[in-house]
């Protein structure tokens, strides 16, 4: 347990800061010490490590009990849909079924393993593991491992303590919404009128463009599909917020964590099998699978922000839900790694990929709609507008391929039949929860609205905006104000100037009807990119969020902590919240490969603000934190209230101790 760190009884008392402390989550929720005369552990001052050590020590061995030689056996329950949360201490012998028939099984020093084929031992207060598969007792009757074993074994990710599982206290609940096994598939609005089932459009058609500049409308849309049909799935699991909140990171934690490839049985190389991914193929575990974007040289892969919904510049919405989920392509280009078939050379390869772009576009097999017409995710590329804005072009096509033009779809959503598959598609855009016609817009599209998840990550305010200037000036030079203090104060004055009634006025905020709320953050919010100030104002936009969605359905998380989450507590708590399956050879995998934990990760949060070049803007950010704080200090009261108290940031926070990990 970490020096500042609690652990409370009910794990639900007010949090000391740092916010993360003591309650550790199983496969199925945040375990809270829950026994008769359960004391409560402070951490001890600095000076006093030892002793409360020793303490926790003897606490552990107590509650569960020493089992001389490893005979007594004390399993967890564990229950995946973490109906309850609380550590039982069950009989002698009993053991719990545990996620994918694995569990962490027992705790304490002389404690062997659960009993059972299906039960693994646990890890003791000192770090010996106990039993193995079929209830062996603990190593060696309990023998200590010496601190160099310990540290191998974590270094390879295959063995665990108690702390890998601490969750901040805000995210520890004692149940979890009731888990979709089903996908969110849309069906389409209504059959093709009869005069868009022609090839040729009728004359006087009225033509509407999406922002590609592919032909969209009415006789562009998905006909009414049956339940035995294959459909469109569109999004389950959304992370609307908020830039430089390390969305990114999480989108790749995820993909590594919960990717059909980690949790469905192995696909051959050169023979794909859709029945691996289905419910009986993959065992009833749920995935994700987030959509594709693909490019104009026909490779695709992963696609983390949609913008469809809202958020961006573009209102593809508007064009229709087919510009979304696109044609019908096969599910094994939604695979994490796409490979030639064996044999094939790699110029062959190449123009494979361009050539089935023209099928998956214009081929009624694909498209549903009459042969020839082009769906309206694809777009036309052409030599002679080589950088037309959303369908550029590339000078290869010409050159490798003799092409001086070529088609593409720019995304596409999986394909499925309604209950044949489980599995989440997802849209990490974090620019949704700002957006009250995002919100709206997922709300009016999903098949059961109650049934999606959205996860919220929270920064400091004051460096969120400064990460977000950094990027927008420094790395992608989209913003040509360098002057960092002009910028800022530009935009908190013009916030201040939109609604000088509502401006920190959370009491009458919190008053305003819905539509007002909705008119207000439209106005003077947006949630675009660039709005460095209100893409920090979180509260305004939580408000608005929970007027659409249930609190249930939101998890929220501060940047802070979860830089600080180790893998085993993070990989856990977002399987419970999201009902994405996992166990613990899979949160061994992830670990093993550096993933879902900051601290050993391959690939940190993406950073521009400590370039060189940023020197002079991080002078004055530190020159002036009190003008920011003043700005941002009642929104962080509001949030508090909204959220939870530990959703608060101070001096400590406003360091650029954080601002590598973006």
């Amino acid at each position: 347990m970490l020096p500042g760190y609690v652990c409370m009884q009910n794990g639900l008392s007010k949090p000391q800061l740092p916010p993360l402390h003591g309650l550790f989550v199983n496969k199925s929720g945040p375990r809270h010490l829950s026994m008769p005369e359960f004391p409560t552990l402070r951490a001890a001052d600095d000076g006093e490590p030892r002793q409360f050590l020793r303490m926790a020590k003897q606490f552990v061995q107590n509650a569960w009990g020493s089992a001389a030689g490893g005979r007594k056996r004390h399993g967890d329950r564990h229950h995946r849909t973490g109906a309850t949360a609380n550590i039982t201490e069950p009989a002698a012998g009993e053991s719990g079924p545990g996620v994918g028939g694995k569990s962490f099984g027992n705790h304490g020093r002389d404690v062997g393993g659960g009993r059972g084929a299906r039960h693994r031992g646990g890890v003791g207060i000192d770090g010996a593991i106990g039993g193995g598969r079929g209830g062996g007792r603990g190593r060696a009757a309990g023998r200590r491992r010496s601190r160099r074993e310990i540290m191998r074994a974590r270094l390879r990710g295959d063995d665990f303590v108690k702390e890998d599982f601490a969750v901040p206290s805000y995210a520890a609940r004692t149940s979890w919404p009731q888990q979709v096994s089903d996908i969110n598939a849309y069906a389409g609005v209504q059959p093709l009128p009869a005069r868009c089932r022609q090839r040729t459009l009728p004359p006087g058609e009225p033509k509407s463009f999406s922002p590609n500049g592919a032909q969209t409308g009415e006789c562009f849309q998905l006909d009414l599909r049956s339940d035995n049909q294959t459909q469109p799935v569109l999004p389950t699991l959304f992370v609307p917020g908020f830039p430089k909140a390390a969305t990114t990171w999480l989108f790749e934690c995820m993909h590594a964590a919960f990717a059909p490839e980690m949790i469905c049985p192995p696909q051959r190389e050169g023979d794909f099998s859709e029945h691996k991914w289905s419910i009986d193929g993959c065992g009833g575990r749920r995935f994700m699978l987030p959509g594709i974007a693909c490019h104009v040289l026909g490779g695709c892969g992963q696609r983390k922000e949609l913008f469809f919904y809202g958020g961006g510049y573009g209102d593809y919405f508007k064009a229709g839900l087919a510009a979304l989920h696109g044609p019908e392509v096969p599910l094994e280009l939604f695979q994490t790694r796409s490979r030639p078939p064996p044999g094939w050379s790699s110029r062959l390869w190449e123009a494979h990929k361009l050539k089935r772009m023209e099928y998956f576009c214009t081929s009624s097999n694909y498209t549903h709609l009459p042969d020839g017409r082009m769906h309206p995710s694809c777009c036309v590329t052409k030599a002679s507008a080589p950088n037309r804005w959303g369908c550029r072009w590339h000078e290869s096509l010409r050159k490798t391929h003799g092409k001086t033009e070529s088609v593409w779809f720019q995304m596409a959503m999986p394909w499925a039949t309604p209950g044949k598959f489980s599995f989440a598609s997802v849209d990490f855009t974090p620019n949704y929860l700002c957006t009250p016609s995002a919100l709206q817009n997922i709300y009016d599209t999903a098949r059961d609205p109650g049934e999606l998840r959205f996860i919220v990550l929270m920064r400091d305010p004051i460096m969120r905006a400064f990460s977000e200037w950094s990027m927008f000036t420094l790395g992608w030079r989209w913003d040509k104000n360098l002057d960092f203090m002009k910028s800022m104060r530009m935009q908190m004055a013009r916030f201040r100037k939109c609604n000088s009634t509502l401006f920190h006025n959370n009491e009458r905020i919190r008053k305003l009807p819905t539509p007002e709320l909705f008119a207000y953050m439209s106005k003077c919010m947006k949630g675009n990119a660039m709005q460095y100030i209100t893409n920090s104002i979180y509260p305004v936009c939580v408000e608005a969020a929970l007027r659409v969605f249930k609190r249930e359905q939101f998890l929220f998380l501060r940047f802070e902590d979860l830089m600080q989450m180790k893998a085993p507590g993070l990989v856990t708590l977002l399987a419970n919240f999201t009902g994405l399956y996992t166990d613990d050879d899979i949160i061994r995998k992830v670990r093993g490969g550096a993933h879902c934990e900051a601290g050993r990760a391959k690939k940190v949060p993406l950073s521009f603000g400590k370039a060189k070049e940023a020197a002079g803007a991080r002078k004055l950010l530190e020159e002036n934190i009190a003008e920011f704080e003043s700005f941002f200090k009642p929104y962080d009261q509001l949030l508090m209230e909204l959220v939870h108290p530990a959703f608060a940031w101070n001096r400590s926070t406003h360091s650029h101790s954080h601002s590598h990990k973006q």
